[in-house]
């Protein structure tokens, strides 16, 4: 791999001339060189002091590349002029928790098919829809979507239906109609849980009806999810510790491999008499982590996330490329696409590392942007082995609705695709500049 050159110091500096020709206003210029003095039309400018505050070094680090071994551009030669500058959001590296290694026997093969049966029940699987230390901080709104299974409307009067539709405002009701009497609600929680409804410190988002003492919603889609148990164990044939894995909903893992990088689930039951309670559920989010190039950010207007980077499984493809997932509440709420959207398989590129990550509102629209630099090298032909950078833009969205909040970040191929051409050797404070002068 070539040798890079040292990160420069961008600065930020006001040059006061007056041409006596044509008498020009005072102008701010942006420069981005490695020289410790400059000249701008005959006039001297020298780099300003190291910025003293701990936050404003974050900033400072990510601007100037620094931290993560980032370079300054080679091309293009002049540095991009236009007054604008975009500034990154802080980021710091993230916690992330570890997996305990506890003793215990090896849960057998028949305990697994059991528990992957159990876990794919209608009124089960929605405790693996969200991430909680104790059963009372679960979703109950994923827990409750379809009904728990022992929803039903077979029998409800035409009294009670009009009653919910006078209630929400609908006109008539053309989707699956849910009940739930409190009675029922607070019977399956003692079940699964131990508690009762008002103990939970989440509450479910229905139409409650106190004449009928019940929860009603209607909806058309689904939240159902398909889990397999892949393991676990126990130490005291009570508490179970078990490896939950998400169903790709595609061929058997033998024909297909998709390059995303997928978390399990350390989900725990403890035995109660006959029956399993749930305890807890986490994403088992360290494997295959790449620590220094995960953050804890706070992305407006979503709030405080870990963007978490993780390595390609190579022994599975080695063209597989890197991954890249937006947690929050501990629950993966956002995977970024890859340049090869639909398996993130290089066509002949082997990933290397991940030079630079940043958070920007690039086009300011209030919703805060993802930059990242990555290197790769060619796989084969007459370049082998050559490394080359590549950069990618990914553009927030975010929408709220009456059934829920949108956010997605975007992938922009042409602009991410025009800036890496642009710069041979990009920085982070290299692409914002770019944006600012060439994106709007």
């Amino acid at each position: 791999m070539k040798n890079k050159k040292r990160p420069t110091i961008l600065l930020l500096l006001l040059a006061s001339m007056i041409l006596s020709a044509c008498g020009q206003k005072k102008e701010e210029i942006i420069l981005d060189t490695e020289e410790p003095d400059y000249t701008v039309d005959g006039e001297v400018l020298s780099a300003d002091q190291k910025e003293a505050d701990e936050q404003q070094e974050i900033i400072d680090e990510a601007n100037a590349d620094s931290e993560n071994g980032d370079e300054q551009a080679e091309s293009p030669e002049e540095a991009y002029t236009s007054g604008k500058r975009i500034e990154v959001v802080p980021a710091l590296k993230a916690d992330i928790p570890k997996k305990s290694d506890e003793g215990g026997r090896e849960i057998t093969a028949e305990e697994i098919q059991y528990f992957t049966e159990f876990i794919q029940k209608d009124n089960n699987y929605g405790f693996l829809l969200s991430a909680y230390d104790t059963p009372a901080d679960v979703d109950l709104n994923e827990v409750c979507f379809n009904g728990l299974g022992i929803s039903s409307v077979s029998g409800i009067s035409e009294e009670e239906k009009e009653a919910y539709k006078r209630t929400v405002e609908w006109g008539d009701i053309y989707t699956d109609f849910f009940r739930i009497t409190t009675v029922q609600l607070n019977d399956f929680l003692l079940e699964t849980t131990g508690l009762t409804y008002t103990q939970m410190n989440d509450t479910l988002n229905w139409t409650y009806l106190p004449e009928y003492d019940a929860y009603y919603d209607d909806h058309g889609d689904t939240n159902y999810r398909i889990f397999n148990c892949k393991g676990g164990y126990t130490a005291d044939e009570k508490i179970f510790v078990l490896r939950m894995e998400p169903d790709t909903f595609g061929p058997s893992e033998d024909d297909y491999f998709s390059g995303y990088h997928q978390m399990d689930y350390e989900l725990v039951l403890e035995k109660c008499d006959d029956k399993y309670q749930f305890r807890s559920n986490r994403l088992i989010l360290e494997e295959g982590l790449i620590e220094d190039q995960s953050f804890t950010v706070n992305l407006s207007p979503i709030g405080e996330v870990t963007f978490a980077s993780f390595e390609p499984d190579v022994e599975k493809d080695p063209l597989a490329d890197v991954s890249f997932s937006i947690i929050q509440d501990g629950y993966e709420i956002r995977q970024l696409d890859g340049v090869f959207e639909s398996n993130n398989i290089r066509a002949n590129e082997e990933f290397q590392k991940i030079e630079a990550v940043a958070f920007a509102d690039y086009d300011e629209d209030g919703i805060t942007d993802i930059i990242m630099i990555l290197d790769y090298d060619f796989a084969s032909g007459p370049n082998a082995a050559e490394t080359h950078s590549e950069v990618r833009i990914y553009k927030g969205e975010y929408e709220e609705y009456s059934y829920g909040d949108y956010y997605f970040q975007r992938y922009q191929e042409d602009l991410s695709e025009s800036i890496t051409v642009e710069f041979s050797e990009p920085t982070i404070r290299g692409v914002l500049d770019y944006l600012a002068v060439n994106y709007n």
